[in-house]
């Protein structure tokens, strides 16, 4: 089983786009990039200047910046494996968002942080962050784990 968390603070500027992105792209433990990352529609090496372009394209540089998301694991599952679901759940967003994800293994507990813009590349629409969206992302999750899960014990 996993748990998603949406983490609600206000990231309401550009030098919290960079630290966000800094901050899922750095094992703590080590103070080094993570092992397993990934992302869409951005150039990892220059992801937060990549959206801070979309923003400024569409002039939306106010209000909220980026939108930020947890995905623990309460199963032993291998850093491989939660890179391999990282893609897939990114890929929810990756239609009209940028987004960037990594993979923590600096605690007790595996998990993945990621990151979006919340304006659309697309058509320059912000993000509304409703609670029907995070039913529709915490059950898009728990299908995508339990699907991968069971791929792989099937396989072995």
């Amino acid at each position: 089983m996993c748990i998603v968390k949406m983490v609600n603070d206000p990231y309401k500027n550009e030098s919290s786009v960079f630290n966000l992105i800094n901050y899922a792209l750095t094992d703590k433990r080590y103070n080094r990039p993570v092992r397993y990352y990934g992302g869409y529609n951005v150039d990892i090496s220059r992801a937060a200047e990549q959206i801070m372009l979309v923003k400024q394209h569409f002039q939306k540089m106010d209000g909220r910046e980026m939108r930020h998301f947890i995905v623990s694991f309460d199963e032993d599952i291998t850093p491989y494996d939660a890179y391999i679901m990282g893609w897939q759940i990114a890929a929810y967003y990756a239609h009209r968002y940028q987004i960037v994800f990594g993979v923590h293994e600096d605690t007790e507990n595996l998990h993945i942080h990621f990151v979006f813009n919340t304006v659309s590349f697309v058509d320059g629409l912000k993000y509304s962050g409703s609670y029907s969206d995070m039913y529709k992302l915490n059950a898009y999750v728990n299908k995508t784990y339990n699907e991968y899960t069971g791929s792989v014990q099937h396989r072995m």
